[in-house]
């Protein structure tokens, strides 16, 4: 009976030993006068990029608001309900694609993105091109976002 646990163990250990997924993350940040701040928070399962986050920080300077904690929370809906529908969005949720904000001294937008279920033309629409990162290995994806001025860490 011993044997049949011990059997059963050491097959238990090896299955999932083989199954193991190796994941890395990488940061990329990108800082230019005028521009809003973003940081790409870039995740690859066995070195194949498959998620991606993204922030977007726009000071009250780059919207041309005086002071963001001014402002109401129907005011922060409709800024942002306005930045979406400029962008030719009309809902924060798509498949594989999350769009989140919050508002402190600065507006940040977050961006969660699973490369498998994103559509293209959505993100296109947020100024992320899918082929710079869906089924790209980690390197490819960093050198290329450093090659555009970002610093990869």
């Amino acid at each position: 009976m011993h044997k049949k646990i011990l059997y059963l163990l050491i097959l238990v250990i090896l299955f999932t030993g083989c199954d193991k997924k190796n994941v890395t993350t990488k940061v990329c940040t990108f800082e230019q006068e005028g521009l809003p701040n973003q940081t790409f928070t870039i995740s690859a399962t066995n070195n194949v990029v498959d998620k991606l986050d993204v922030k977007a920080t726009y000071n009250n300077q780059l919207l041309g608001i005086e002071d963001f904690k001014q402002l109401s929370e129907d005011e922060k809906n409709t800024m942002m309900d306005g930045i979406l529908s400029t962008l030719g969005l009309d809902s924060y949720h798509y498949d594989g694609i999350d769009i989140n904000y919050s508002f402190d001294d600065n507006l940040n937008i977050f961006i969660k993105v699973d490369l498998k279920y994103a559509k293209a033309n959505i993100l296109k629409k947020l100024g992320i091109e899918m082929s710079e990162f869906k089924a790209e290995k980690m390197e490819d994806v960093t050198q290329n976002l450093s090659s555009k001025g970002a610093v990869c860490e």
